[in-house]
C-alpha cells in the first residue's frame, strides 16, 4: 500500500499489484505491474495510471479533476466527488465513470472502449468524432448526455436525464435494453440505422 503527499507531482511504480490508501498531489502516476485499488481517497487535479490489470479507483471521496494517460487492460472503474475531465486519448476495455459534478473531454481526447457506463451529478458531453464506443451499459445525469462515436453504438442500458440526451453513431444505433428517459431525444446515425423500440 501506498500513502503520501506531495507539493507538486506524486509517481509510484510497483511490480505487483498497487494499492492506495490516500495520496494527495497537483499530479499523481499510478503504476503496476498488476492491478490498481485504493481504500482511501486520492486527490489531485490530474491523474495517470499504467496498470497491468484491472484499475478500480471507486472510492465516494476521491477528487480526480482530471485523468492523462490510462492504461488499464482489465477495465477501469473511477469514481470522483468532482467534475472529470478526459485530457487525452484514453482507450480501455471497459469502463465506468463516476462523478459528482459533470463528464467532459477536451478536443483531440477521444475515448474509446467496448463497454462504458457513466454516472453524473453535472451534464455528459463526450462529443469528439473520434470517440470509439460500441456499448452503453447505462448512463444518467442531472444535465444533458451528449454522446458521439465513430462507430456503431449499442445501448444495453438504462439511460437518464431530466434534460435532452443526445445519441450520434457513425454506424447502427440500437437500443438492446429497455430504460431510455429524457426531456428531449436526438438520435443520429450516420451511415446506418436507429432502431430504438
Amino acid at each position: 500500500a501506498v500513502t503520501g503527499r506531495a507539493g507538486t507531482s506524486f509517481r509510484v511504480r510497483t511490480a505487483g499489484d498497487l494499492r492506495a490508501d490516500g495520496v494527495t498531489a497537483p499530479e499523481i502516476a499510478l503504476t503496476s505491474g498488476g492491478t490498481i485499488s485504493q481504500s482511501a481517497a486520492l486527490d489531485t487535479s490530474l491523474l495517470s495510471v499504467d496498470a497491468a490489470a484491472s484499475a478500480n479507483l471507486s472510492a465516494a471521496d476521491n477528487a480526480i479533476r482530471a485523468l492523462a494517460a490510462i492504461r488499464a487492460p482489465g477495465g477501469l472503474t473511477l469514481r470522483t466527488s468532482t467534475d472529470l475531465l478526459l485530457t487525452v486519448p484514453v482507450s480501455v476495455p471497459s469502463a465506468s465513470l463516476t462523478a459528482s459534478g459533470g463528464i467532459t473531454q477536451m478536443p483531440g481526447a477521444p475515448l474509446s472502449t467496448g463497454a462504458l457506463r457513466l454516472s453524473a451529478g453535472g451534464a455528459i458531453t463526450l462529443e469528439d468524432g473520434a470517440n470509439a464506443i460500441t456499448r452503453l451499459l447505462g448512463a444518467d445525469a442531472t444535465g444533458d448526455i451528449r454522446i458521439v462515436t465513430g462507430t456503431a453504438l449499442a445501448l444495453n442500458g438504462p439511460i437518464s436525464t431530466s434534460a435532452t440526451l443526445a445519441l450520434t453513431a457513425e454506424g447502427n444505433l440500437i437500443q438492446v435494453s429497455p430504460g431510455l428517459r429524457a426531456a428531449t431525444l436526438r438520435a443520429r446515425s450516420i451511415s446506418g440505422r436507429v432502431a430504438l423500440d
